[in-house]
């Protein structure tokens, strides 16, 4: 029986490394006019897809990054987060309409100094020097500034990119983000998953997968947007939610990061809903897009 239980979160890791793009949705919002392609960057041609919504203001530009095994057609899905923004757009007209790129990275799920092969490329790099430019170029953005959606581990990527590049990515708005509270490399890692509600078998997965990515704890430090909190001294605006009801773990971590944010004294709004892994606040948009224009 242990044999099984092994052999099946084998199974398990092994399917993840081998995603190529993850799920697509099964409903598309017939509202949004979006286009898709791919690009590829980088020395090793890292082939990067895309959906875009081209804006009618071109003074900066948005990106969304999407959680785990889901892909960048998830901003144009029926009843998601997508369709949740262009809703505040409609009903205020006095915001700014800025394109939106959304963009799925195939299984180099987090943006690191040395992804995971066959991704060697400094991926942080590549979207600062190579995917922004290339899309600021595309759809005709005149502005230097560019802002930050992610979703859960979408959501983690946004909140390190932009709390370690805060002149670049001054505005970050993040959703039910995986905030990384605790190290795989931590002794109480486990008894803290427990805590958390986390089956034996989740915790077992993602700190195998988290040890896997970093490598080690100090290259963990360097993205972990708590350390990052504790040694830093500028920070982007930081616009985020939580859910009651979300995966385990997710609705502590992301209020204890809220309340850490406000004890630095960093400027931040954050807002809890009722709902699970895939809702968010009624106001967060509006809050995100105000902050931008401001």
């Amino acid at each position: 029986m242990k044999f099984l239980k092994f052999f099946l979160i084998f199974i398990i890791l092994s399917s993840c490394s081998k995603i190529s793009f993850g799920e697509k949705p099964k409903k598309y919002d017939e509202n949004i006019a979006y286009t898709q392609g791919k690009e590829f960057f980088g020395k090793n041609k890292l082939e990067l897809r895309y959906l875009y919504v081209e804006g009618k203001d071109k003074r900066h530009l948005i990106f969304y990054l999407h959680g785990f095994n889901r892909t960048e057609e998830e901003w144009a899905e029926k009843n998601g987060f997508g369709s949740k923004y262009y809703a505040v757009l409609k009903n205020n007209p006095n915001l700014p309409e800025y394109s939106v790129v959304a963009i799925s990275l195939s299984n180099a799920f987090m943006f690191l100094e040395d992804a995971p092969k066959p991704y060697s490329d400094d991926l942080e790099t590549l979207m600062i020097k190579e995917i922004v430019p290339y899309f600021k170029t595309k759809l005709d953005v005149k502005g230097e500034k560019t802002f930050l959606i992610g979703h859960s581990l979408g959501g983690y990527n946004a909140l390190s990119l932009s709390m370690r590049n805060p002149d670049i990515f001054p505005v970050v708005c993040c959703i039910s983000p995986y905030t990384a509270p605790f190290s795989p490399w931590d002794d109480d890692f486990e008894e803290t998953g427990k805590k958390l509600k986390m089956s034996r078998n989740q915790i077992f997965i993602l700190k195998t997968m988290l040890s896997n990515a970093f490598g080690s704890k100090e290259k963990w430090n360097e993205y972990n947007p708590f350390y990052l909190l504790e040694n830093n001294d500028k920070f982007p605006f930081i616009v985020m939610s939580s859910a009651t009801e979300d995966l385990p773990g997710f609705n502590w971590s992301v209020n204890l990061f809220a309340q850490k944010l406000t004890e630095k004294g960093v400027p931040n709004i954050s807002c809890e809903t009722e709902g699970d892994h895939w809702t968010t606040c009624q106001d967060i948009f509006t809050n995100f897009l105000k902050k931008i224009a401001e």
